[in-house]
């Protein structure tokens, strides 16, 4: 797969691979295969690779810097009101011609995606489908003395009565896990985007 390079029709992981994206991290053999382990080969490359994620899903380029330095000190603060606020405002300022002639409002992985790729651009560490004994979080993010442990939900209509994000991760009890490390604060964040609005419509947290 990384010496094929077929422009018009080239797999992802060959362009990254080629352009020094990624890199071989190990080698190993299975099933009686030579095998390759790749990794982003270091800090600068994967904020890098994070932006330009950042520029193909929300078509942010001239806010994206503001936007990201306004995420660093809200989540290294604790400031789960200015968090979801800023959420809210990054989901409304996505132009609605991303969402033309496709389906990516109806599925939860584009609004985590585009969340990931903004975190992912700071120095936070990310816990993406973060597996617990009850199920996994969507999205773990650890910042300073906070761990933020994320769920998102995707709703056809406008309206909410409850949070069916937070409901899932106070039930399963995904935070858990992080409970009770010295000096950390845990947060349980729970996001309801709405197909309809493309976008955040309720976000509670505790």
């Amino acid at each position: 797969m990384l010496e094929s390079f077929e422009i018009e029709r080239i797999n992802p992981i060959t362009l990254l691979f080629q352009t020094g994206y990624l890199t071989i991290k190990r080698t190993f053999v299975r099933r009686d295969r030579f095998m390759l382990a790749l990794d982003v080969p270091n800090l600068e490359v994967r904020l890098a690779l994070n932006d330009w994620f950042i520029d193909a899903y929300a078509d942010t380029i001239h806010t994206k810097s503001d936007l990201q330095d306004q995420f660093h000190l809200l989540l290294e603060t604790g400031d789960l009101p200015g968090l979801c606020g800023l959420i809210d405002r990054l989901f409304s300022s996505i132009p609605w011609r991303n969402f033309t002639n496709n389906n990516l409002a109806h599925f939860e992985g584009y609004y985590a995606s585009v969340l990931y790729a903004f975190f992912a651009a700071l120095d936070a560490r990310i816990i993406p489908e973060d597996i617990t004994n009850q199920g996994q979080a969507d999205l773990t993010i650890m910042l300073g003395n906070h761990i933020y442990v994320m769920e998102f939900k995707v709703i056809p209509g406008e309206t909410v009565t409850d949070n069916p994000a937070l409901e899932q991760l106070q039930q399963r009890q995904y935070a858990s896990k992080y409970r009770g490390q010295p000096g950390k604060t845990v947060h349980e964040v729970g996001l309801v985007f709405s197909e309809a609005k493309r976008g955040l419509l309720q976000a509670d947290w505790c």
